[in-house]
């Protein structure tokens, strides 16, 4: 009876420690979070992406995933659409206003999906999505991939804590796994108007305290042409000031015709 009793102890010790270990295993084998990045491929976007975006990511608890890391006889769109569903967050940078970017955008926002926004030029940022959160960078800047790298890591650690609040209101509304409610639209109307407080007080440190109304902008621009700058530096300042490019291109070219008439 002794023996029994011994073997039957063994035997559930064993069974313990046999479901011990397959609950170790389920614990090993749960997928990491990944953070999708939509962005240009080639060149100088290849380097910021392994030296800046890359590193972010990770000390963000998560796994970077970019398109090209797929190598499958696949149509790219089923790649691109595979990726956005599987990963908890995305960063997207729209510098260029680059198509493809823009259309994987709305993709995960279709999704419900959390994005972080990047770019160097809020000119590039479609006007609909300038009341969400967007992260600027200027390459001028001394140590500005740094800057952003650490901008990058907060901005993913903060979006994980509230993944809703980075996805727009009509999409959640919409969507079968985001009921609407009183709460979450109060709560993502808040969430739109610290979003467009920081986008104004963005733009209001941009312009400083001085007059930038169409009549200066106009005496700015003739006295750089007088001064003989190129079209591009003139644009670049007037961009830092705060202007559209497009309506300082605008300004510039009625201004050029001017001179010339005179």
């Amino acid at each position: 009876m002794a023996k029994k009793k011994t073997t039957k102890k063994t035997s559930k010790k064993a069974a313990t420690n046999k479901s011990s270990s397959k609950a170790k295993n389920a614990k090993k084998k749960t997928p990491p979070d990944e953070c999708f990045v939509i962005m240009p491929f080639g060149g100088w976007a290849d380097i910021y992406y392994d030296s800046i975006f890359l590193p972010a990511i990770k000390k963000a608890g998560l796994v970077p995933r970019r398109a090209d890391d797929i190598f499958k006889p696949t149509s790219i769109v089923n790649d691109i659409w595979q990726l956005t569903l599987n990963a908890k967050v995305l960063l997207a940078d729209l510098t260029g206003k680059n198509p493809n970017v823009l259309y994987e955008l709305g993709l995960a926002h279709a999704c419900c999906k959390p994005v972080v926004i990047i770019t160097e030029s809020m000119d590039d940022v479609p006007f609909d999505l300038q009341s969400l959160r967007v992260i600027p960078y200027d390459k001028n800047e001394p140590k500005w991939g740094s800057n952003l790298s650490i901008a990058i890591r907060e901005a993913l650690a903060e979006i994980m804590q509230d993944p809703d609040a980075s996805v727009p209101t009509p999409f959640l509304a919409q969507h079968p796994k985001f009921p609407a409610t009183k709460e979450s639209s109060q709560k993502q109307e808040i969430a739109n108007l610290q979003s467009e407080n920081s986008r104004l007080r963005r733009q209001t440190r941009q312009m400083g305290s001085r007059d930038y109304s169409i009549g200066s902008l106009e005496r700015m621009i003739e006295q750089y042409l007088l001064e003989g700058l190129p079209s591009r530096i003139i644009l670049e300042r007037m961009r830092k000031r705060g202007f559209s490019r497009s309506h300082v291109q605008a300004v510039m070219n009625a201004m050029k015709h001017h001179l010339n008439q005179s």
